[in-house]
């Protein structure tokens, strides 16, 4: 089995700025969200003032979170659930 440390990187970058998204969307009065193409990639910060905009950003992170999870298992070709089970049998 090859190595997956450096598959799964950018995917775990990806779920852990999902968390943060649906995390500070309920507990910030800022967000910091990434903007733009390849290119010209920028940060914005976005306010959180109303509950439809908390809700709307909150649900987002949950999106990044799923596609991350995907690109995951599709990157690895389902190898990472035999690292999973792997990694919980030899720690049990």
């Amino acid at each position: 089995m090859q190595n997956l440390g450096p598959l799964i990187i950018v995917p775990t970058l990806l779920i852990i700025y999902g968390i943060y998204l649906a995390i500070a969307a309920f507990f910030s009065d800022f967000v910091y969200l990434f903007t733009g193409s390849r290119s010209s990639s920028k940060i914005k910060i976005k306010e959180m003032t109303s509950l439809k905009t908390r809700i709307y950003t909150s649900l987002t992170g949950v999106a990044w979170i799923v596609v991350a999870c995907f690109l995951t298992i599709m990157v690895t070709q389902g190898q990472i659930f035999h690292l999973l089970t792997q990694f919980l049998l030899s720690h049990h």
